[in-house]
């Protein structure tokens, strides 16, 4: 019995350090590159085959803007139209006016921010200082 116990005892003693052989000194995981595109590839704005407008970081500051609507005022074939606040600012892409709010899809990170409602995404609750860039997809393949 006792070399039974002193055989186990013994491996487990040795084998302890194959536990810890592979372990990283930090514990941190490289996962690959995830790339979100429009056409779910990794390519270029200029190799792209839709409309898109691209609004850099850089541009957003030198704008001045103190709101998204206002940044995207600022770009052709993009028309803001204001109510009361520009928290219920319409944003009209391609001519749609009255019904530009069902008609433009919102996403920051790849998630939904337009209101349940078909009130429009609150324009405000988007701080410009933290927006990397803006994308503007026109046309069928962009909702």
């Amino acid at each position: 019995m006792k070399k039974v116990f002193l055989g186990i005892a013994a491996i487990m003693v040795l084998s302890a350090g194959f536990v810890y052989a592979d372990m990283d000194e930090n514990g941190d995981i490289n996962l690959e590159k995830i790339v979100v595109t429009p056409t779910r590839m990794d390519q270029s704005d200029y190799e792209s085959t839709s409309n898109v407008t691209v609004i850099g970081s850089r541009e957003i500051k030198s704008s001045g803007a103190r709101n998204v609507s206002a940044v995207l005022a600022q770009k052709a074939g993009i028309n803001v139209y204001s109510n009361s606040s520009d928290k219920t600012n319409k944003v009209d892409v391609r001519g749609f006016a009255d019904t530009a709010v069902n008609n433009i899809l919102v996403l920051i990170d790849g998630r939904k921010v337009n209101s349940i409602d078909i009130s429009g995404p609150d324009w405000l609750q988007i701080p410009v200082e933290s927006i990397e860039r803006i994308e503007v997809l026109r046309g069928a393949g962009s909702v």
